[in-house]
């Protein structure tokens, strides 16, 4: 057996013990328990269910805690799927192997640096000025400082010139390298683990000046976009679960989803791929945060989304590529204060 709130691993090895353990699915004393059990030993007994309370296994119920861990306010406040994801995947509380083992590099290729040729960039996406930007752009400071969620957009949608400047400045591929060991790899605005950059961005476009509305993934190798299906009920969707998950009154003009390729990391890495994803997500929200409030447009994290309709949205597997992660951007509001 193992917990999140143990510091042990308890292994069964007599049927006395695990049939301990499937009676205590509910609540009974000790004398209910030896009553159920009359072929074992009272001091058996009572060792074992020692053990499991030394052991944070089971808890003891009292006339004072007749709820037994329902009391601890701390620990109801924990779902289980949640404390034992966060206790496995951080040293402490159990002998896994964690970290940078490579465990798969004499078994299986590591996946491409760029998700490869599922789609054809159809609309090569606008460049900025970066000399320019560098002159213009308000300071770090008062970027951070003006930096806040904007779940409403305005009445002019974003222009097609804005979300091209966008993601060349928050996700292009600025270098690329390779390795005769461990593959190939890019670097880009933000950092990633192991420089695995397994996140993918598909654009849902509902209002853009410029643009056609519709579903669209992004190649940060050629900053182009290539539409992967015209606006329809599905892609619509997206957007009105965008829209509930903020509680605004109309869609976004734009859905970002971050989209991982999960293998991508967990080639390299044991026992912390999913979470290292979920940082690179957070890495990821920070920088187009920023960048949003530099350019003045409204940006928006969003804590929910639905992965396995992203999936059938853009015919991935979801055990390869599903949704991580999803931002709403689009022009500012009417009334919204500007930096500088």
């Amino acid at each position: 057996m193992e917990s999140p709130l143990a510091h042990a691993r308890l292994r069964l090895e007599h049927t006395v013990a695990a049939t301990i353990i499937y009676h205590l699915g509910k609540a009974m004393t000790a004398h209910e328990l030896i009553q159920t059990l009359p072929e074992a030993d009272e001091d058996d007994v009572a060792s074992v269910l020692a053990l499991l309370v030394m052991g944070n296994f089971a808890f003891p119920i009292t006339s004072e805690n007749p709820e037994g861990e329902d009391e601890d306010d701390t620990l109801l406040q924990w779902e289980f799927h949640d404390l034992l994801f966060h206790s496995r995947s951080r040293k402490g509380r159990h002998d896994n192997i964690l970290g940078g083992t490579y465990r798969f590099q004499d078994h299986l290729p590591p996946q491409p640096m760029i998700k490869q040729g599922q789609w054809s960039v159809t609309i090569p996406l606008p460049r900025p000025d970066m000399e320019r930007i560098r002159r213009t752009d308000p300071s770090l400071t008062d970027v951070m400082e003006a930096r806040t969620s904007l779940r409403s957009h305005g009445t002019n949608a974003i222009t097609l010139e804005q979300i091209g400047e966008f993601l060349y400045r928050t996700a292009r591929v600025k270098e690329h390298y390779s390795t005769e060991e461990t593959g190939a790899f890019t670097t880009r605005p933000y950092p990633s683990a192991g420089a695995s950059y397994e996140i993918e961005c598909y654009l849902t476009i509902n209002q853009c000046e410029g643009l056609m509305p519709g579903f669209y993934w992004y190649d940060p190798m050629q900053h182009g976009l290539a539409l992967i299906h015209e606006m329809n009920k599905d892609t619509v969707r997206l957007l009105t679960d965008a829209q509930q998950s903020t509680g605004a009154a109309d869609p976004p003009q734009v859905l970002i989803t971050l989209a991982a390729r999960f293998q991508r990391v967990a080639w390299k890495y044991q026992g912390i791929a999913y979470s290292l994803i979920l940082k690179n997500v957070g890495v990821m929200f920070a920088t187009m945060y920023l960048v949003a409030t530099a350019m003045n447009l409204a940006a928006c994290a969003l804590g929910l989304g639905d992965a396995d309709h992203f999936t059938q949205v853009a015919g991935t597997n979801y055990l390869e590529e599903t949704s991580v992660g999803e931002f709403i951007l689009g022009s500012p509001p009417d009334d919204a204060l500007f930096i500088g």
